[in-house]
């Protein structure tokens, strides 16, 4: 198997969370940084965007502390000892765990979904685990902390009719007020952008990836003739997939009458980067969710479109695979699910798993 060219790509994204990480870490106390260096560079490392996710917790737990505890009163977060943290019980952490329900912040009120409460909870006992083999703490009273069962969302896929709305909504031109295409709006959508929006489109709903995987390709990790991606899983796993005819055509598309608009310079990092902005950079991920997003809300209008983003149609994927293939392990292994446990959970309620067509083609109805 060929190796994937995304190193330039991933390096930067890794630098981007570390930098972030880093500024959070100084207001937060210093076995916290100790903490989740040893996360990024230990024996099971985890991802930069992993540790920022585990840096973002630790400072809402600290800054409650600091803001709510009287052992912490008139101590600034990133001073508050470990010492401290060994004398929390478990009433203490119920009484976090609640607060995160509702909370203000800098004059902000903010919620979380129940889901999102034990999340954080679970970045605290990691923190409270590391403490204890380094012995600062004795115990881990986030251990003790008893949750009820979230279930989990439906999955949410777009219809047959659905996703031909979705399609044929891509790359439509801007419309002002008198309903007037600008001139503007009709160059580069028209010109330049359909063909990537579209063939953006084509690859999600013809392999199912994520859209930080999609933004990652390179045009070096994709093979038209024999019609796979080499893309980098999470965890920085390669992994290669395989699309269908209708998404090589449109990519083929692509290829030849957009991409060489978008062209960055040879030196630039972006130079090899499969999809590309009118800026002559790789796509981001805000740009791509907002092509998704733009193209929901004219196929589906405002409401159905609130449903409607890059995972969804990850969704769309993997249900109509599903049905088509009636294998919950091929499901799991063309998703990049580590645990097959967790498609089973997520895709139990898709129905009429007999009509099984040969394979998933992005046009419903197309053989």
């Amino acid at each position: 198997m060929p190796v994937t060219n995304t190193e330039s790509y991933e390096f930067q994204e890794r630098k981007k969370c570390i930098e972030k990480m880093d500024h959070i870490l100084t207001d937060l106390p210093e076995y916290c940084s100790r903490f989740l260096y040893h996360k990024l560079n230990g024996g099971k490392r985890i991802q930069p965007r992993t540790a920022l996710a585990y840096a973002g917790d630790l400072s809402l737990f600290f800054y409650y502390l600091s803001n709510n505890s009287p052992a912490c009163k008139n101590i600034p977060a990133n001073e508050i000892p470990a010492e401290i943290l060994d004398k929390l019980l478990i009433d203490d952490i119920e009484e976090y765990y609640r607060w995160l329900a509702c909370y203000t912040r800098e004059g902000k009120v903010y919620t979380n979904e129940p889901s999102a409460q034990k999340r954080k909870i679970a970045s605290l006992s990691a923190l409270y685990r590391y403490l204890m083999k380094k012995h600062y703490v004795d115990t881990n009273p986030c251990e003790l902390m008893e949750f009820d069962r979230i279930e989990d969302k439906p999955i949410i896929a777009l219809s047959d009719k659905e996703q031909e709305r979705f399609l044929d909504s891509i790359g439509k031109p801007n419309r002002s007020e008198t309903g007037e295409i600008s001139a503007r709006s009709e160059k580069i959508k028209e010109n330049i952008t359909l063909f990537r929006d579209l063939a953006i489109a084509y690859v999600f709903l013809g392999t199912g990836m994520r859209v930080s995987e999609l933004v990652a390709i390179n045009m070096d990790d994709m093979n038209l003739k024999e019609r796979y991606f080499i893309i980098t899983r999470k965890g920085g796993k390669h992994q290669q997939i395989y699309f269908g005819d209708d998404v090589a055509e449109m990519l083929e598309l692509y290829l030849s009458e957009s991409r060489p608009k978008m062209i960055p310079s040879k030196e630039s990092v972006d130079y090899g980067a499969l999809f590309l902005s009118l800026h002559h950079k790789r796509i981001s991920v805000r740009q791509v969710e907002n092509i998704i997003k733009d193209a929901a809300k004219d196929a589906l209008g405002e409401k159905g479109a609130q449903n409607i983003s890059c995972h969804k149609l990850r969704s769309t994927f993997g249900t109509r695979l599903l049905r088509g293939s009636n294998s919950i392990a091929l499901v799991a292994e063309v998703l990049g699910h580590k645990d097959i446990s967790t498609t089973k959970r997520r895709y139990s309620a898709v129905q009429n798993l007999d009509q099984a067509p040969q394979f998933v083609t992005v046009k419903p109805g197309v053989k």
